[in-house]
């Protein structure tokens, strides 16, 4: 977490990033030099919110840069989780 807050709904923070020019699309107008919303800070849970009350996105996903654990990739069945399309399949 960091020690900011989004100046949307005043949570703290978390460390996170959004495609720029869908972040120019939500926060900009879609200009990459147009006004910056709320301060150009906000939290992911805001910034998805503002994205589908605009009609710009849905369907978001979390991933992560670091993963600091070794993760299980098979389920007991024998299913594996493949990156591609962000299912557990049948091996």
């Amino acid at each position: 977490m960091t020690d900011e807050q989004c100046t949307r709904c005043g949570h703290e923070n978390a460390i996170w990033v959004a495609h720029s020019p869908l972040w120019n699309a939500v926060m900009r107008g879609g200009c990459i030099n147009g006004e910056p919303e709320f301060n150009d800070m906000v939290c992911s849970a805001c910034f998805m919110e503002l994205a589908e009350a605009k009609g710009l996105a849905t369907k978001f996903r979390v991933t992560a840069e670091e993963i600091n654990t070794p993760l299980q990739m098979t389920t007991p069945s024998g299913r594996v989780w493949d990156d591609k399309k962000w299912l557990w399949v049948e091996d």
